[in-house]
Parts: structure tokens; sequence; C-alpha cells
């Protein structure tokens, strides 16, 4: 399996991300709160997907799902579309959660910036 279909999935969120700046403050900050929310259920349809493929002849015992040693093998010997969906979605998350980071710092400091320069325009208003 070839990896570019990995970074699909980053790169959209990355490209959305961009283009919210010339967009308002509302959607900015809407953004960094749905997309790590949107990429973590991308991450569990993955976990799930995976999960419905794993192979019971290979199990030792009554109930093997959550070994994790089998999981792991399933994720190497499987490169199907859960497998993809999970690693670009946990691609994805990562992804957001640092763009979410950032733009929460740019606008608050943003906000600080605004709110002293209205307290500089107040202080030279007389009355």
């Amino acid at each position: 399996m070839s990896q570019w279909p990995i970074a699909i999935l980053p790169a959209l969120v990355a490209l959305r991300w961009a283009v919210l700046w010339r967009r308002t403050r509302r959607e900015r900050l809407r953004f960094a709160w749905l997309a790590p929310t949107g990429a973590l259920a991308g991450v569990l349809v993955g976990l799930c997907a995976v999960g419905s493929s794993l192979d019971r002849r290979s199990c030792f015992g009554d109930d093997c799902r959550g070994d994790v040693a089998h999981f792991t093998s399933s994720l190497d010997a499987s490169a199907g579309l859960g497998t993809l969906i999970l690693i670009s979605s946990a691609l994805a998350l990562l992804t957001a959660a640092v763009l979410a980071v950032t733009t929460l710092v740019v606008e608050t400091v943003l906000m600080v910036r605004r709110h002293e320069r209205g307290d500089a325009g107040q202080g030279n208003v007389t009355t």
C-alpha cells in the first residue's frame, strides 16, 4: 500500500485551518473545537473497523478480542480500509490538536491586544 492516502485527511485539516484565517474569529474557534472531535471520531471508527476484521482463528482461549498482540498483528497483516482510516484519523487528530492549540494561543494574543488598544483609546478621551 502506498503511503500518500494516509496524508490526505491531515492535509485537508491543515488546508481548512489556513483558509479559516480569512474568516471570522467564531469560525476559527469552532474549527479549533470540532476538528479534534471529528478526528477522534474517525479514530474510533477505524478502531471499530480494524476490530471487526480480526481473525478469530488465531485466538487462544475463549475471548481474545482485547489481546494487544493480536490487535497489533492484525494492523501489520491487513492493509485494509480500517487500518487506513485508523492511521489517517490518528494523524489528523495530531494535526488538529496542534492547530487547535495554535489557534487558541493566537486568538488569546489578539484578544489581549484588542483589549489593550481599547483601554488606550479610552484613556485619551476627556470628559
